[in-house]
């Protein structure tokens, strides 16, 4: 599964609302009416969200996939020493860049 756009931040702790409540987890109609519908709209768009007539809304295995791709995902650089981004001159506020190996 890809993820074919990035979630808003309303849309990423909707997410998570589900996924950190484990798989067992419904939401009640009354309960979902509490949360901006927008958000709700996309989840069910992207098959993230699904509703059960039986139970309420679950979390579906697009959004498990989903959250475990958020996750786990790695925002460190494998080389530090590398030059920051060309949009930040590190000079400007008198540091001084790293060492290679440092």
């Amino acid at each position: 599964m890809t993820i074919r756009k990035t979630l808003s931040p309303e849309g990423f702790n909707l997410l998570r609302h589900f996924a950190e409540r484990g798989g067992a987890y419904h939401m009640p109609v009354a309960e979902a009416r509490r949360y901006n519908q927008t958000q709700f709209r996309c989840a069910l768009k992207r098959n993230y969200i699904a509703y059960r007539a039986s139970g309420g809304f679950h979390l579906t295995k697009d959004g498990r996939d989903a959250w475990a791709r958020w996750e786990v995902s790695n925002i460190l650089r494998k080389d530090p020493t590398r030059p920051m981004t060309s949009l930040f001159d590190i000079t400007q506020y008198r540091e001084t860049p790293l060492a290679k190996g440092a």
